[in-house]
């Protein structure tokens, strides 16, 4: 269950992650189905310049307590010397950390420069879930509406803000979503 892993590293002040398959199949169609609806609302399907942008790729991740994550990052040094999205999201590597103060969880995560690439953990409840895929899914517009560099370049505060505001805005849309499937919290 998430939060049961310890996977804060004091020496980095980051998370550890590592890409998984989600077990649960009726979050997994969930979250197909909704990211449908999410990317309409904000027009996630188009072409942006030369790139062909045809819509986000979520990628479900999971919590890695520290030392396992430690271990194995020793043990593939040669392989795991950067962050998976420098460039784009490689599933090569088998974790991966996100900077963070040791205050804060992460339930998602939406890489600068990933392409659409968008990363949930899974086991959360079902209406949390599908909120955290409508914040992140909203990085991605930030990306796409502003240019690769806005998030970067711009204040924490207002990118998460922004983000934030838009996911509270469906509460009451993700809540009927999941009634009308007869789905309601896990």
């Amino acid at each position: 269950m998430v939060g049961e892993v310890q996977n804060y590293d004091e020496q980095g002040s980051v998370r550890w992650f590592r890409f998984a398959s989600n077990p649960d199949p009726l979050i997994v169609s969930l979250a197909n189905e909704f990211n449908v609806g999410v990317s309409y609302l904000l027009q996630l399907r188009h072409s942006v310049g030369e790139d062909e942008f045809d819509g986000v790729e979520l990628h479900w991740i999971e919590p890695v307590e520290t030392s396992e994550a430690r271990r194995i990052w020793s043990d593939n040094a040669e392989l795991e010397t950067q962050p998976p999205w420098t460039d784009q999201i490689d599933a090569r590597f088998s974790c991966f950390n996100l900077q963070c103060p040791k205050e804060e969880s992460i339930e998602g995560c939406t890489p600068i420069y990933s392409k659409g690439h968008v990363l949930v953990q899974f086991e959360l409840p079902y209406a949390r879930t599908l909120r955290v895929i409508a914040d992140e899914y909203y990085h991605v517009f930030q990306d796409l509406s502003r240019g690769g560099d806005w998030r970067k370049d711009s204040d924490d505060q207002l990118v998460e803000a922004e983000a934030a505001e838009f996911a509270d805005s469906l509460a009451i849309l993700i809540r009927r979503f999941l009634e009308v499937r007869g789905v309601f919290q896990k």
